[in-house]
């Protein structure tokens, strides 16, 4: 069912670092870092009992809501792996209640921890406290690669107002990877990260465009650290058109009533013979001369030999 809903992105402040959870301190003790990881973790969630006492349908956090990426270098003890979470678990447990409360949608990205592998993964509750999605960041960069194991799908799931599909922080770098689910019938990209593209700028301009060229909204939540991670979290309807910006403020929560049932309307509506534009374009579509995009080894690669990922 595609129907209206209010779409919330959860802009984080998270509480200052004491010396003794910061692993560079003489004074570093692993329990602290634990302590500090679930007062982040409790900074996230104030926010999205926030969005549900406003009426969201969803609320979006940022991405490693618990911080653990603050220790991805291997050390002992291994922190970052110890910060990994299990699904379910306590944090999805208490994700759950807040979902349960407000009979709300919660989506939040934690390192998640399976066995012996540990992914960066996005998790969505339901309205009755259930995991109703689960996606694990497909694209890894350089510093987490070495830590982190990549998800392998791109994967969708319909919920009670439309269908939504994730996409991680350096995921949406990769057009592709935001075609493929809007292909797949996602109506909601849930974008949570920490940083914002290449530059601000940048950023923006990748949501923007994203949305517009693969008829889908996009929900972007980043966390607020003043210089550095100055905010800017948004919801992005199917046009490319802002329309929340949490701007440069600490922990807020800004919203969006999204229309899912509204389609795009195209030009030449008369020529084509319909006029949803989403429909039309892939239709359009000539998959026949895009046999590169998924070349393990594209032509542009020999312009660098010996060149490797490390």
């Amino acid at each position: 069912m595609r129907k209206k809903a209010t779409i919330a992105v959860a802009q984080v402040e998270y509480p200052a670092m004491p010396a003794a959870a910061n692993r560079g301190s003489a004074e570093f003790d692993a329990g602290a870092a634990v302590a500090y990881s679930q007062a982040c973790a409790e900074s996230a969630g104030a926010l999205f009992e926030e969005a549900g006492k406003k009426g969201a349908d969803l609320v979006l956090g940022p991405e490693d809501m618990t911080r653990a990426a603050l220790y991805l270098e291997p050390g002992e003890p291994d922190v970052f792996a110890q910060l990994a979470q299990p699904i379910p678990g306590p944090l999805t447990e208490r994700l759950a209640q807040i979902t349960r409360r407000y009979r709300m949608y919660v989506a939040a990205c934690f390192v998640e921890r399976e066995g012996r592998r540990l992914y960066n993964t996005l998790v969505v509750t339901g309205r009755d406290g259930d995991v109703a999605y689960r996606y694990r960041k497909v694209h890894l960069p350089c510093t987490e690669v070495k830590r982190v194991s990549a998800g392998e799908e791109i994967s969708v799931v319909d919920l009670d107002f439309a269908a939504v599909a994730g996409c991680i922080c350096y995921d949406i770098i990769f057009p592709e990877h935001v075609l493929a689910a809007a292909l797949k019938g996602a109506d909601l990209i849930l974008h949570p990260t920490v940083g914002f593209g290449w530059t601000e700028g940048l950023g923006e301009a990748t949501l923007r465009v994203r949305a517009n060229d693969c008829s889908v909204c996009i929900a972007a939540a980043l966390p607020y650290g003043g210089l550095l991670s100055p905010g800017r979290s948004q919801v992005v309807d199917y046009d490319g058109i802002v329309l929340a910006d949490a701007g440069y403020r600490a922990g807020v929560v800004v919203s969006a009533e999204m229309d899912f049932a509204r389609e795009r309307v195209g030009k030449f509506a008369d020529l084509v013979g319909f006029p949803e534009l989403r429909a039309r374009l892939a239709m359009e579509r000539k998959p026949q001369a895009y046999g590169v995009i998924s070349a393990p080894q594209p032509p542009i690669l020999s312009r660098y030999p010996g060149k490797r990922i490390l």
